[in-house]
């Protein structure tokens, strides 16, 4: 089974996504992650519509089934792919939704992810900078809450991190069954 891995925005996200990917390494036999061009240009914010387009060119790799697992930034881009019906994912592990920003440019996120109906599970401290859990969940419920397929896992913290590999290999082992 596929995994597709989209990071959050910064160069330490960067770092993050590969290390992750080795936590993850014995649970999938591929991997796509998604190298953020604005890395490499050494601009500080993401370019959403050049990353979907690279997207619209790689997709034809990823093997029916696969799975996405996204943090921050990279919820937002999954879901405008998804809804511009660019990537098929079986299913979705998120961490560290950034409310704000997706208040501001992209409120239909939670529309689309219930319209989707994909299994998703998001992973969410619970002061996160960039989004406090409970205003996360606040913004999520009320669209997702007659989605069966869907659960918030707040857990403590006040940081952007998420590095419990325990807990984000279980909701893995559980959603790709």
């Amino acid at each position: 089974m596929q995994l597709v891995m989209f990071s959050g925005n910064s160069l330490r996200n960067r770092d993050w996504v590969y290390e992750t990917k080795e936590q993850f390494a014995d649970l999938f036999d591929s991997f796509y992650v998604q190298r953020y061009r604005h890395w490499d240009l050494g601009t500080d914010w993401i370019d959403l519509p050049h990353e979907l387009q690279i997207l619209r060119q790689q997709q034809t790799s990823f093997r029916p089934g696969y799975g996405v697992f996204a943090k921050s930034i990279g919820t937002v881009l999954a879901v405008q792919a998804i809804g511009q019906q660019i990537i098929k994912p079986e299913w979705l592990l998120f961490c560290g939704l950034p409310l704000d920003y997706t208040l501001e440019e992209f409120p239909q996120f939670a529309a689309v992810l219930a319209k989707c109906g994909l299994p998703v599970v998001f992973v969410h401290n619970q002061h996160d900078p960039v989004g406090d859990a409970a205003a996360a969940k606040a913004y999520l419920n009320p669209k997702l809450a007659n989605t069966k397929n869907w659960q918030f896992i707040e857990t403590p913290g006040d940081t952007h991190d998420y590095e419990d590999y325990d807990l984000l290999r279980a909701q893995l082992k559980e959603l790709r069954g």
